[in-house]
């Protein structure tokens, strides 16, 4: 490509450069509006801690790792690292432009190649969501060089190329069908050597971040390898109300409408070129299709940043297309076009954003002076701080106010209140937040609150209040509402384990937490932890024994088992009553479910749906699953107290509490007894 540019004609140059600048200007009226997306945030932390060795920054396992990597020396600078990235990403575009414009110089002639590189500079996709810190457009402009190079024959390049931009975005390898389909329309039955090539040109390119996850990663060697990207499949295919269910029409209609003129021109030169250049047009419509299928088939929520998988193919083509139609015609009517497709850029440029975004100097100096670790539930912070951040962008607030009470590590905790949506009009859900938002704000210290890139953030501390919480609601314009007291209802689940002759683990002391409860009128119920258990005699006659306690299991398939509920309930004459569910993982997979089980217990953060009521486990007894140690009696007192302060829902808490006694010792059920009395306590208000 370097060779390349050395030949252009200083006209090409010219030209060329012109483009950069065209790009530039449309950027630059997107970066003063103060324009951040989530996502660069998160891959500027994950380049602060590689450059820092892990002692700042944030780390995201379910992230490609290129786009960080490449930031990470520029960390090491003294210059905001927000400028920095964005002067990384304008280069990745610029690199962007000239593949797009080899591409097209390739297969479609250097005039073709002009027009495709100002198309797509040009393109509204391109504008909005390129040069920030984001890797969709570069990926996807490797996608489109692995394609020419396999049109050229240099197959093992055309690998390599699909591996670089594997490291810039996961999806891209899935482009590896069609290309295949195209070496196989131009090899016919010498297909698979090629494909061979191609195969090992990825492996060689790829081979760094499976290193890196082989290296860095715990477990067996799939785990290792393969977890992180597993992970990231499962989050995107997760349907949430949040986020507009997927659609191909959506896609098309998002197409359509910010992307026609190129569109067009595509079209009208895969026309033209179709009979001399069959197997090419293919190619390139097999490829923007691919991407645009997988979007539809295996991303469950809607993006229209996802668009921009398609537009270096439209490019191309839509090049090649303006080139045969302006062909031999007058120099005025290719000015009217050039005019015509930088008004509708500048247009999106100045309508975008019409208001600049809020962004308070002052929150940004807290943040970038602040050397204590962090926790929160936006990335915007990440991007100014110095110290390590956890970043739990829950839809949960419990779940993220929980971790910063219990955690003694962080010592502030950023929150983005409009982060936590509710269905529209849910009413009851927003009162809920509200009451739980304000009861956090009445019981802990605020240092600031402000706005960050547009949104609204609240700094609370465990050190010594910066600002009252009715200044601070007024400063973000949030009205204060007296938050309600709470209501509790707590229930235990013992979840029971065997041994090998499928006898109860540590029976008397499981009939002594049973009394102990029960004594105290407080609600239990026993969970056997599989449904692969044969009962022994000595097992079946502790179940018989048992009253006015519920009974339920935890399944370890994708069925629940008849057979064993069957069997249970004529070896005991006890009903199998709840179950929880298999790996909180039945999302989205129709469960069979009998007439005797009439609810489920599962985890807070689940989002199983089932046909019936589910009851949440909001805090774990044991510390550590390996050992099966507990937490300590304070530990446990603090992590209740910050369960009941957010477990706000229509004037009733129900607190579920889980304990299991594979591993439990006398010290252990000691730190129960005094525990339930605390939690009995409260619940009496002797607390």
């Amino acid at each position: 490509m370097i060779k390349l540019i050395k030949k252009f004609k200083d006209k090409s140059w010219f030209i060329l450069l012109g483009t950069f600048i065209i790009y530039f200007i449309f950027k630059l009226i997107f970066y003063i509006k103060g324009v951040v997306f989530f996502d660069e945030g998160v891959y500027l932390g994950i380049a602060k801690y590689f450059a820092s060795g892990g002692q700042i920054g944030y780390f995201e396992y379910i992230r490609p790792l290129a786009l960080s990597t490449i930031l990470t020396p520029f960390q090491w600078l003294p210059f905001s690292s927000l400028i920095t990235g964005r002067i990384i990403g304008l280069l990745l575009m610029f690199m962007c432009i000239l593949i797009v414009y080899y591409v097209t110089n390739r297969h479609f002639g250097k005039k073709a190649a002009l027009w495709a590189a100002f198309i797509f500079a040009t393109s509204i996709s391109v504008i909005t969501f390129g040069g920030y810190i984001l890797t969709d457009l570069p990926a996807f402009i490797f996608a489109l060089l692995a394609l020419s190079f396999v049109l050229d024959k240099k197959y093992l390049f055309g690998g390599i190329a699909v591996g670089i931009g594997f490291l810039f975005k996961f999806p891209v390898p899935i482009v590896i069908l069609p290309l295949i389909f195209c070496i196989f329309l131009k090899e016919r039955k010498g297909f698979l050597i090629p494909s061979i090539k191609l195969a090992f040109g990825f492996a060689i390119a790829s081979a760094p971040y499976f290193l890196f996850n082989f290296l860095y990663y715990n477990g067996s060697l799939v785990q290792r390898l393969f977890v992180p990207l597993v992970d990231a499949s499962s989050i995107v295919q997760i349907e949430t109300f949040i986020y507009q269910k997927t659609s191909i029409f959506l896609y098309l209609e998002e197409l359509i409408k910010v992307e026609i003129i190129p569109l067009i021109f595509a079209l009208f030169a895969s026309w033209s070129y179709f009979k001399k250049e069959k197997v090419k047009i293919v190619c390139f419509w097999a490829c923007a299709l691919t991407f645009l299928f997988y979007f539809y088939f295996k991303v469950f929520r809607f993006d229209p940043r996802y668009v921009t998988s398609m537009i270096p193919f439209i490019a191309v083509l839509s090049g090649a297309g303006i080139n045969i139609i302006l062909k031999n015609k007058k120099n005025y009517l290719k000015v009217l076009l050039v005019l015509f497709i930088l008004l509708l850029g500048f247009t999106t440029s100045i309508i975008y954003y019409k208001v600049p975004i809020k962004n308070d100097n002052s929150i940004k100096d807290v943040i970038t002076t602040n050397k204590t670790n962090i926790i929160t539930n936006t990335a915007f912070p990440i991007i100014y701080s110095s110290s390590k951040v956890n970043l739990i962008p829950t839809p949960n607030l419990g779940i993220l106010y929980l971790t910063y009470k219990t955690d003694p590590n962080y010592n502030w905790l950023i929150i983005d209140p409009d982060s936590f949506f509710c269905e529209q009009d849910n009413y009851s859900c927003m009162e809920t937040f509200n009451n739980r938002l304000m009861r956090i704000i009445d019981n802990n210290n605020i240092l600031d609150c402000g706005y960050l890139h547009g949104t609204r953030i609240i700094i609370l501390t465990k050190e010594s209040s910066g600002m009252s919480k009715i200044e601070c609601l007024n400063k973000i314009r949030m009205d204060y509402l007296e938050s309600k007291p709470p209501e509790t209802n707590t229930f235990f689940r013992i979840v029971l384990s065997f041994d090998l002759e499928e006898n109860i683990k540590n029976t008397l002391l499981v009939e002594k937490m049973i009394n102990e409860l029960q004594k105290r009128n407080i609600s239990t119920v026993l969970t056997i932890e599989s449904d692969h258990i044969k009962l022994s005699q000595s097992s079946e006659e502790f179940f018989k024994n048992l009253s006015n306690i519920d009974i339920g299991i935890i399944t370890n398939t994708d069925y629940l088992s008849e057979e064993f509920i069957r069997n249970f309930t004529l070896s005991t004459n006890k009903k199998i009553s709840f179950i929880v569910p298999k790996d909180d993982e039945w999302k989205g997979k129709n469960i069979s479910i009998t007439p005797e089980i009439s609810y489920c217990i599962d985890g807070s953060w689940d989002n199983t749906v089932l046909k019936i009521h589910c009851k949440k486990i909001d805090l774990f007894m044991v510390k550590n699953w390996s050992t099966g140690e507990f937490y300590n009696s304070s530990e446990l007192e603090t992590m209740y107290n910050s369960v009941l302060d957010n477990k706000i829902a229509n004037n009733e808490y129900e607190i579920g509490i889980d304990i299991s006694t594979y591993n439990i010792t006398k010290e252990d059920y000691e730190r129960f007894k005094n525990f339930i009395n605390y939690t009995n306590n409260i619940r009496k208000g002797k607390i």
